[in-house]
């Protein structure tokens, strides 16, 4: 089955077993969004009226039906704000179905916390439908420092109450629900992926290669490799901005943990590659020593072989393999840093 925005490309697939999707009437609109602000309460009388033309706004797009809704859900019920969404949605009348619901979007995307905007954010870096496992998205969240600490409440206890509430209001998906009921898996719209590329860009947030504009590279702190990326400017991108903190990757045709350009990165605090060669980390791993997390992703499972110089990395405090076994020399007189290794569970 094959879904699309684009009504030329499903005709060119197979025009006979095509079904052309209707926008919602705004009665079915108005129970859809109903259901998501007051779920089995009534509407207040004063806001009926406002509320419909709200929805009738949204152009029966179920999408920023949905996000519209999971904004007003979390916000006091007064006419007065609702009247400014109302006012802040008639202001793209003019403009085309996608761009009505980016902007729509958008809207949602400004009333957000403060402390929620990085995260969110941070979920474009993943590919377009890429099925984000929930555990690698909180370590992401938890080595950027966009946490913020409560007392008595672990750092991942944190996360997950932040990508609850962004589930709630409607601007992440749950994929896959674990036996505890704890979310296992997390998907995020294309529209919303494309504003948070686009939020990311006018912040600079981050930098994805090939895909923001080169200005200001050189001082970027944050580098996303996206798998589409031709081979000849991972290296480019590696060289051009050399006080990279965090860099994420999806590569497995040329990413390769002894490319020497990786090395020069000394302000590198976060590494997540992938390596279908390699079952030794080279030796010059430890001129990278701001490194606190490393993540290695292997196809096979085999023994990794890490160099004694690895002991000599006093900021590394986990090293997570997603394939195989670590075998670690003895550290002999070197002094052992306070780190941890995770081989995370397959589940």
């Amino acid at each position: 089955m094959v879904t699309t925005r684009l009504s030329k490309l499903g005709s060119q697939l197979d025009s006979n077993y095509g079904l052309q999707m209707k926008f919602m009437d705004e009665e079915t609109s108005w129970n859809m969004f109903f259901k998501i602000v007051f779920g089995k309460e009534s509407c207040p009388l004063n806001l009926e009226k406002i509320g419909k033309k709200i929805v009738k706004s949204c152009r029966g797009l179920p999408l920023s039906i949905v996000v519209i809704g999971g904004l007003l859900e979390k916000m006091e019920p007064t006419k007065e704000y609702w009247k400014s969404i109302r006012r802040s949605i008639s202001s793209l009348a003019n403009l085309e179905n996608d761009k009505h619901c980016l902007k729509i979007l958008k809207l949602s995307y400004n009333h957000l916390p403060v402390h929620l905007k990085p995260c969110f954010m941070y979920t474009g870096t993943y590919e377009e439908d890429h099925v984000i496992r929930v555990s690698r998205l909180i370590k992401l969240w938890v080595a950027e420092g966009f946490l913020k600490p409560i007392s008595c409440k672990s750092l991942e206890t944190i996360a997950k109450e932040y990508l609850t509430e962004l589930v709630d209001r409607n601007l992440i998906l749950v994929h896959e629900s674990g036996s505890t009921g704890n979310i296992k898996y997390c998907k995020i719209h294309d529209l919303l992926r494309d504003l948070c590329l686009r939020e990311a860009q006018k912040e600079r947030f981050y930098d994805v290669v090939e895909q923001h504009s080169p200005q200001g590279t050189c001082s970027q702190r944050r580098v996303v490799i996206m798998r589409s990326t031709p081979e000849e400017k991972v290296v480019d991108a590696l060289k051009s901005r050399p006080y990279a903190r965090t860099c994420i990757s999806d590569c497995t045709r040329y990413e390769r943990l002894p490319n020497p350009k990786l090395f020069e990165l000394v302000n590198l605090r976060f590494l997540d590659v992938k390596s279908d060669m390699y079952l030794h980390l080279p030796s010059s791993i430890n001129l990278l020593w701001s490194l606190q997390t490393l993540i290695v992703h292997y196809p096979v499972e085999e023994v990794i072989h890490a160099p004694v110089e690895i002991w000599n990395m006093p900021q590394l405090r986990h090293v997570h393999l997603w394939s195989g076994e670590i075998h670690l020399p003895d550290p002999r007189v070197i002094t052992l840093s306070s780190w941890r290794i995770y081989k995370p569970s397959k589940e």
